[in-house]
């Protein structure tokens, strides 16, 4: 006699369902977390790149830092506006800044980190960044890069900045850090960008990775 097959139970079957259900909440999250991680490493690669360009921009302009530009750093340029990004073209992508045409978009690939793209799949602004202000030794609150028309002032040189090892360069900029409630506050996370920590990119170089209280 053929023996006949022996069938799932629905206790049989319901305690698959309840393991595997256990097994993705316990492996979604922790590829989540592994996304975000990597995620981070590449946007600390991408900060110091930009401070590289930086520094070939003063290298190539005696010194000065590039300039005069918004303190809101944005990933898009266009030709002739007031953005970090659109005069460190030249130094970060193949285009160069004088080879843009009038009203043509481009986007720095270093200033949009990949956090950011998950949160704002279809923007077409990208504003993840801040420039910092700093207190010099010899005047007052001053912007290192200097501010644009109506409010002019010129960028200042980079041996010119203070304390620079202390000192943040840009940082990541969202709701819990934005000075006042600007027109593009849309453009920004609710919250920092990897969650409890926040990036600093700081003046001579290094990247800081710190945590924000909840209390901020």
């Amino acid at each position: 006699m053929r023996q006949r097959q022996r069938a799932f139970t629905l206790i049989e079957m319901l305690t698959v369902v309840t393991v595997i259900a256990i097994l993705a909440a316990l492996i979604f999250p922790l590829a989540s977390r592994m996304t975000m991680t990597a995620r981070k490493s590449q946007n600390i690669s991408d900060l110091r790149q930009v401070y590289l360009a930086i520094i070939s921009y003063t290298t190539d302009h005696d010194g000065l830092l590039p300039g005069p530009c918004y303190t809101s750093v944005t990933a898009e340029y266009k030709h002739n506006d007031r953005s970090l990004s659109r005069l460190l073209v030249p130094y970060l992508i193949s285009v160069k800044a004088s080879e843009t045409k009038p009203g043509e978009d481009g986007i720095v690939p270093q200033l949009l980190p990949a956090q950011y793209k998950a949160h704002f799949p279809n923007a077409t602004i990208s504003r993840p960044y801040n420039l910092n202000a700093l207190n010099y030794t010899d005047e007052d609150y001053q912007y290192p890069f200097g501010y644009p028309p109506p409010t002019v002032r010129q960028p200042k040189k980079f041996v010119t900045v203070p304390d620079q090892a202390n000192n943040e360069l840009l940082y990541g900029l969202d709701m819990k850090n934005v000075n006042g409630n600007p027109g593009w506050a849309g453009q920004l996370t609710p919250g920092p960008l990897y969650g409890s920590t926040r990036l600093y990119l700081m003046w001579d170089g290094h990247v800081e990775d710190r945590y924000v209280a909840d209390t901020e």
